[in-house]
């Protein structure tokens, strides 16, 4: 079991364990970066030893923010462009002890969630994506969440594909699977700045989502709430959304990203595959031999 652990929140939450501001004259003071280090090799030590991994650990970095693909799709509002862009004082030197320190992957084009993702598809048996972010909950394979202030650690947990959401006490969702993905395209992503259908929050997509047993069913729902939103521009509208909600698993032949395909359309594309390679369609053997 190796652990895959997202360094992009990683850094950011020991850099910022690396400065506090002083409540009298609202200074910033940082400590050395001595402490930032040992603070994230603690970290480090904590995640792999609770996951019970026998492998060194494989830390995944978004090289470079601005080149990610999903500004690009963004149409309705500037992807996270909401964000804050300063950083914590101590960032780029917990990112290169990072690359000093332990195996690393990184590329432009992609984040870290999406090398995630796409290095857990290839074995995801033996692998567990460690991270905070809910995002990547959609991948099946293995997940660990590690404890961030007040909010406590969860133990490692399998989320198989169709996955699941619930609500917990105070009404937030957790999910995992296609039904994370399908709730985050429903809801939006606030954080990233992504709008989804206005006004439908986590209780709705938990009552829409919770019973349903397939991924057609979930998707009809989703692309109904669209429509009735939506009913001038629902196609565009619902495109962007899974563009730019889905965590990519796979790269194309050209290097490029494959975006989250609709059901139907994932169908028919894989009928004609079978129909070219002579394989049973429909319960009728296709002939390939040309004349």
């Amino acid at each position: 079991m190796r652990c895959l652990i997202d360094c992009d929140v990683l850094n950011y939450q020991c850099s910022f364990a690396g400065q506090f501001k002083d409540e009298l004259t609202g200074e910033v003071i940082m400590k050395d970066f001595d402490y930032v280090a040992e603070d994230l090799a603690y970290k480090v030590k904590e995640i792999t030893e609770e996951c019970m991994s026998d492998e060194p650990p494989l830390m995944f970095l978004t090289e470079d923010s601005d080149s990610v693909f999903r500004h690009k799709l963004a149409k309705t509002l500037p992807y996270k462009g909401n964000r804050d862009s300063r950083k914590p004082k101590h960032f780029y030197n917990t990112v290169a002890y990072v690359r000093s320190e332990f195996d690393c992957v990184s590329g432009y084009g992609l984040e870290a969630d999406d090398l995630l993702a796409i290095y857990a598809t290839r074995d995801p048996t033996n692998s567990v994506i460690c991270s905070v972010d809910k995002d990547l909950r959609q991948v099946p394979t293995n997940h660990y969440t590690w404890s961030v202030g007040k909010r406590e650690s969860k133990p490692m947990e399998w989320i198989d594909e169709l996955g699941y959401i619930e609500l917990d006490a105070k009404g937030k969702p957790i999910m995992g699977g296609l039904k994370a993905l399908f709730a985050q395209a429903l809801m939006g992503d606030r954080v990233d700045n992504i709008r989804g259908v206005e006004g439908l929050g986590p209780v709705k997509a938990y009552n829409l989502l919770h019973d349903l047993s397939t991924e057609g069913e979930c998707f009809d729902v989703v692309k109904e709430q669209y429509i009735a939103k939506y009913p001038d521009n629902w196609e565009n509208l619902l495109r962007e959304a899974f563009d730019l909600v889905y965590i990519i698993r796979e790269l194309d032949l050209d290097g490029e990203p494959v975006l989250y395909k609709y059901p139907k359309e994932r169908s028919a594309s894989q009928d004609q595959v079978d129909q070219r390679q002579g394989v049973e369609v429909h319960g009728q053997k296709q002939n390939t031999e040309t004349s």
